[in-house]
């Protein structure tokens, strides 16, 4: 058995369902979203648990769980304490096995519907804007699709589901409060295949 998102005990994890479920809930407020880049086969190198060699993914996983440290391994520059990531080159979601929760696959759920995942040059410039921009549509996604993890993350009550990027969040929080039309920032956010 294993924990879920707020600590109660679930069956085994299937990922596509839960992708899909992240998926549904971007739709749901943003029905224009879709995936930007389409998930391509990758070598990644495995160390964790004794394990050493390569693994192949193939573009049929989208949304990969690992050992922190084999995602370590595979993105030096990936923080300990992260919880996980979006290559946006493979188009491929990374979660931290047990450092996880809704809030950050939404978040990398959302990195993959976004206009900078296809804008890497920009998004390696204005880092902290893409992803105060990401944390914010996830709280809002959480609000009005799962208030017990809305306020769970709002309290930031564990340590797995905390706002990250707080102040460019609130800051763009403010911004919403005075435009209210959303689709301002929406259009900033999402790419649109018109």
């Amino acid at each position: 058995m294993r924990s879920g998102f707020l600590g109660s005990s679930v069956g085994p994890i299937n990922l596509e369902n839960l992708r899909n479920n992240a998926m549904q809930d971007i739709g749901g407020l943003f029905p224009q979203a879709q995936v930007v880049r389409q998930t391509r086969a990758q070598q990644i190198r495995i160390a964790a648990s004794g394990l050493s060699g390569s693994r192949v993914l193939s573009p049929d996983m989208p949304l990969v769980e690992l050992d922190i440290v084999d995602i370590a391994l595979n993105y030096p520059r990936f923080p300990l304490t992260g919880r996980g990531l979006y290559d946006s080159e493979n188009g491929r979601i990374f979660l931290c096995q047990g450092k996880w929760c809704r809030e950050t696959l939404i978040h990398e759920t959302l990195h993959s519907v976004s206009f900078w995942a296809s804008r890497i040059d920009m998004r390696r410039r204005y880092l902290n804007l893409f992803e105060g921009l990401t944390e914010f549509f996830t709280g809002y996604i959480m609000f009005c699709s799962h208030q017990d993890c809305y306020q769970a993350w709002r309290e930031e009550r564990y340590q797995k589901c905390s706002v990250t990027y707080y102040s460019i969040g609130k800051a763009l929080g403010c911004l919403l409060q005075i435009h209210s039309d959303s689709r301002a920032f929406e259009s900033v956010f999402l790419e649109y295949n018109e």
